[in-house]
């Protein structure tokens, strides 16, 4: 699980490997975890992980480059 600043990091340079790979945002400052989805193709899809009635669930956003880092 890397931890990187999303903000200043390129989104389209993020590596795809054999596995898919989520990158977490280091200054997300809310509640839950923010962050990037790179699959073995190599589509990106930025997540949101809150806290609902006591269960953690996951929320896609969007993808990239249709949602951007600061959409």
């Amino acid at each position: 699980m890397p931890v990187i600043d999303l903000s200043s990091t390129d989104i389209g340079s993020l590596p795809a490997g054999g596995l898919q790979v989520e990158f977490y945002d280091a200054s997300f400052a809310a509640p839950g975890s923010f962050g990037v989805r790179v699959n073995r193709g190599g589509r990106r899809s930025f997540f949101l992980i809150l806290q609902i009635g006591g269960r953690r669930r996951r929320v896609t956003l969007g993808h990239f480059p249709t949602l951007s880092i600061e959409q």
